[in-house]
């Protein structure tokens, strides 16, 4: 597209970048990275969200900059740092990313909820899923339910 001066929107990079998730190609990333930045395309919190999902399979540290960066998140921009670090077992930092998040949602509340149990830190799982149903008043999906009941 760009040799044959096609012009960029937003869809087209997505799927470019959806692309190289598979891929965990760090130096593929940082290209395309560095024409999203001259194309003006990143401060899209769309284009910055898949960004963050291609680095996140290549090079998380890439990703935890990135992140740290991002001058707009959504809410699929925090829940792939906190599934990140969950699959990576490391709770604390998962837990510490979904405290910072303005609104969780289901996805959000579920992947901490599985993570605690994951690391079978049951009471720590159920606290949540009680907060996520009674505070929240967020309905349980199969995920957090599923986490909640290999508790028992």
């Amino acid at each position: 597209m760009h040799k044959k001066s096609d012009s960029f929107d937003t869809f087209s990079i997505i799927y470019t970048l959806k692309s190289c998730f598979k891929l965990h190609n760090v130096v593929l990333n940082k290209h395309l990275h560095a024409h999203i930045i001259k194309l003006g395309f990143n401060s899209n919190v769309y284009v910055a969200t898949s960004l963050l999902n291609a680095y996140v399979g290549a090079s998380f540290g890439d990703a935890c900059k990135l992140f740290d960066e991002m001058p707009e998140r959504n809410t699929v921009t925090w829940n792939t740092m906190i599934a990140r670090y969950s699959r990576l077992r490391d709770v604390e930092k998962a837990n510490f990313v979904f405290r910072e998040m303005p609104e969780g949602d289901l996805t959000s509340w579920s992947t901490m909820i599985a993570a605690y149990v994951s690391r079978h830190n049951y009471k720590r799982g159920l606290s949540l899923f009680r907060d996520m149903v009674i505070n929240k008043g967020l309905n349980a999906d199969e995920v957090a339910a599923g986490g909640v009941l290999t508790d028992c």
